[in-house]
């Protein structure tokens, strides 16, 4: 399309201006090369590449999340963009050929590499938009926009590694490139801020439509329910009637209309009922997509019957559990002792514990968790989490009465939801419901350092409120958290006496593979000697 007189390029015009730059750069063997559009496996065949030219492992792995965005993104562009050249390929292209190019200069690689790796860490996740971005033109400039700015580096450090000298001319330049590097991490880092915003207002866009929906929903319902109402009234009074002057057959045909008419209401609810459920649960995927049972799940599978026996012996935790006293109880130890697995039982006693409350009293009873770890960019972004715990909690209330009329409540005052502030203060509003809580974080120290205080910011919150609150933090040792846990309930994985039940699960895990014949040895005099050797490396990786 042609741009109008005074008018700004758009971000899916700065796309094609990019890479039809970026076209004229190449070979005709590049560009014969990339004639077919991405498949999945474009980012194996990079980096096998990579490999064969004895690139090391490390700096390929600081590309990878960077690389899978690029490939998501040249995967759908061309649906979006009608071009008579494959975008997708020069897209994709782009990056592939600096890379291959730039192996040859190990100081510039390894600049480029970890400019890849920062950006890895904050460009575009492809399913947090993937819905959103077909039906919002804003959105769509933003990402097109952020691409647009990705192509033009690579082809300006193609053009500059192109340039005809020798390798001392190449280093007294590589100063320079320092600076370029800089420049684009921080037009990148801006550019991503833009595509968040613009996510946000498509989401919020989308949640004003779901209030509409919902709204409308409850008013036609209980429109609805009135003439129900109105029509019982004026049959009873022609029951009434009936049966004043009815006899044996014309009681039989009452009852039989009554049988009837009750099956038809009776299917009438069911059919509302079940409209309703979508509808919530339509707005608590809104609220949050983050599956969180994934991780506990992962860690489960890792964990013995016996774990945890240590700590429920300890002093310092039978106290805590049992103060009626809001707190917090602070376990820590170093990488690799067993953590995350000791979370999982916290999770489930506190869960068993929580079901015999709720079995033995009307008070309402809440048991949350949330496992942060640095595999998943998303479970360490404090958004995630405080959100992920309020659709948690408002899970709690499913089907009743009082969850219905909050959460429509919730909708019309909090469908434009756009800051942190505004998460955490309806996180405090809903903590309100329960009466009893119980929340358990494991791994707070894979967070950066401000969400880590974001973090502490609302738990210590939480604890304001006249409610009996039970945390239970899971982490390393850091400075920081020990400087701000103070307050908290500590108590080290290294003062536990754990042996007899990191012995159950050594000698477990030993007979289940003699049993299925993945350790083939007879000899128990050898097994003893494995036994012995795993019991001597329990310190942690």
């Amino acid at each position: 399309m042609a741009q109008q007189p005074g008018q700004s390029p758009t971000g899916r015009e700065n796309l094609l201006n990019a890479v039809d730059a970026f076209s004229k750069l190449l070979l005709p063997e590049e560009r014969s090369a990339l004639t077919q559009t991405t498949t999945p496996d474009s980012i194996l065949e990079l980096t096998t590449a990579l490999k064969d030219a004895r690139v090391s492992e490390k700096k390929i792995k600081r590309c990878e999340a960077f690389l899978q965005s690029v490939q998501q993104f040249s995967g759908i562009v061309d649906t979006m963009i009608q071009h008579n050249a494959c975008i997708s390929a020069l897209v994709w292209g782009s990056v592939k050929i600096l890379l291959l190019t730039a192996r040859n200069y190990i100081r510039y690689f390894s600049c480029l590499t970890d400019l890849l790796e920062k950006l890895g860490m904050v460009c575009p996740i492809f399913k947090e938009f993937q819905d959103l971005w077909p039906h919002f033109q804003g959105l769509q400039d933003a990402i097109f926009e952020y691409y647009a700015q990705t192509v033009k580096f690579c082809a300006d450090a193609l053009g500059f590694l192109r340039k005809s000298g020798t390798s001392m001319i190449l280093r007294a330049l590589l100063q320079p490139v320092h600076h370029e590097l800089q420049e684009v991490e921080k037009n990148l880092t801006i550019q991503e801020k833009i595509v968040e915003y613009q996510i946000i207002l498509a989401r919020e866009s989308t949640a004003r439509e779901a209030r509409q929906h919902l709204i409308l929903f409850s008013n036609n319902w209980e429109a609805h329910r009135e003439e129900e109402r109105q029509e019982w009234t004026c049959n009873r009074k022609w029951r009434q009637r009936l049966e004043a002057n009815a006899t044996g057959n014309q009681q039989r045909q009452l009852q039989q209309w009554e049988k009837t008419r009750d099956g038809l209401l009776d299917l009438t609810l069911k059919q509302e009922t079940q409209k309703r459920l979508e509808e919530r649960q339509r707005i608590l995927n809104w609220i949050s997509d983050y599956n969180h049972t994934i991780t506990f799940l992962d860690f489960e599978n890792a964990s013995h019957p016996r774990t945890g026996e240590s700590l429920f012996k300890m002093d310092e935790y039978n106290q805590w559990v049992q103060s009626s006293q809001s707190s917090i109880f602070w376990c820590h130890g170093i990488p690799g002792s067993g953590k995350s697995v000791l979370s999982t039982s916290i999770v489930k006693y506190f869960l068993d514990t929580g079901s015999q409350r709720a079995n033995n009293g009307s008070e309402k009873t809440f048991i949350g968790y949330f496992f942060c770890t640095f595999s998943d960019n998303r479970s360490l972004k404090f958004d995630q989490i405080i959100r992920s715990l309020i659709k948690q909690m408002l899970s709690v209330f499913h089907g009743s009465t009082q969850f219905e009329e909050y959460l429509v409540k919730f909708f019309s005052q909090y469908n434009n939801i756009s800051s942190i502030r505004q998460w955490q203060d309806l996180f405090i509003r809903t903590c309100r419901l329960p009466n009893y809580i119980y929340l358990i974080i494991d791994g707070i120290d894979e967070c950066h350092n401000d969400v880590q205080a974001q973090i502490l910011e609302m738990l210590n919150k939480m604890l304001e409120i006249p409610r009996c609150i039970k945390i239970y933090l899971s982490s390393r040792k850091e400075v920081y958290l020990t400087r701000n846990l103070t307050y908290a309930v500590s108590v080290s994985l290294d003062d536990m006496k754990c042996r007899p039940e990191i012995e159950g699960y050594i000698d477990a895990s030993l007979q289940q593979r003699l049993n299925d014949k993945r350790l083939r040895i007879q000899d128990p005099v050898m097994i003893e000697e494995i036994r012995q050797a795993l019991m001597g490396g329990v310190e942690g990786m």
